[in-house]
Formats: C-alpha cells, sequence, structure tokens
C-alpha cells in the first residue's frame, strides 16, 4: 500500500516538475526575430514585463515570458515609439496574462484583460 503511495506521489511530482520546466525550455523570450530599434525595444519591453509579472504571488503561476508583437507608432508629439505585447505563460505553456509595453506618452506597461490570471486573480481580489 505504502509503496502504491509513494509511487503515485513521485508520478504526480514528475507531471507537475514537467509542466514547470517544460515551457521553460521550450518557450523563449522571442526577442530575436525583431531587427534593428525594434529588437532593442523587444528585450526593454521582456524585461519591463519581467518586472511586472514578479509583483506579489504571480511568480508562483508563470513559467515563460515571450514577446509576441512590437509594433512602430507615432504618439500625440509626432514622435516615434513603440508598443510590444508580452505574454507569460504559466505550467504546461498554458497562457497566462500578457501586458501591453508602451515607450508612447512617456511609457507604461498596461495588463490586459484575459488568460487564467484574470479568472484566478479577478475571483481572488473580487473583481
Amino acid at each position: 500500500m505504502k509503496k502504491k503511495v509513494f509511487t503515485l506521489v513521485g508520478l504526480v511530482l514528475s507531471f507537475v516538475l514537467l509542466g514547470e520546466v517544460a515551457p521553460r525550455l521550450l518557450i523563449g523570450p522571442n526577442v530575436k526575430t525583431f531587427q534593428g530599434e525594434q529588437r532593442a525595444f523587444a528585450a526593454s519591453a521582456w524585461k519591463e514585463a519581467r518586472y511586472f509579472f514578479s509583483g506579489s504571488a504571480e511568480p508562483l503561476f508563470w513559467t515563460a515570458i515571450q514577446v509576441h508583437d512590437v509594433r512602430e507608432k507615432t504618439d500625440a508629439d509626432g514622435q516615434r515609439c513603440y508598443e510590444a505585447d508580452v505574454l507569460a505563460y504559466t505550467l504546461f505553456g498554458l497562457p497566462w496574462s500578457s501586458v501591453l509595453v508602451t515607450s508612447c506618452n512617456g511609457g507604461s506597461t498596461i495588463r490586459q484583460k484575459w488568460g487564467l490570471a484574470s479568472l484566478i486573480i479577478g475571483a481572488l481580489s473580487g473583481e
């Protein structure tokens, strides 16, 4: 009986460990797919998203972060700026949440309302 329990616990822990490690190995930052200034902004947006998602208990939930898209825009003053969508993934590569990182109008980082984070964190905070 004890051997079956230990085997079952070992299998469950192995499964969860695989779900934790696999996204870190398979989902990269995706920064190298961009060129020139967009690549520099993608690297900056990736780092900014890591800081954003590192607040509170969220590091327990996300396992990988990837820059999905970088767009060149013009802000209200006519200056060139960039926006990037940065996605965070949780166990087994499931989408956790995303942020929009922008350098326009002084820059900001805004959480997008979708993914598992909006279901879990929204329920916990009463949103």
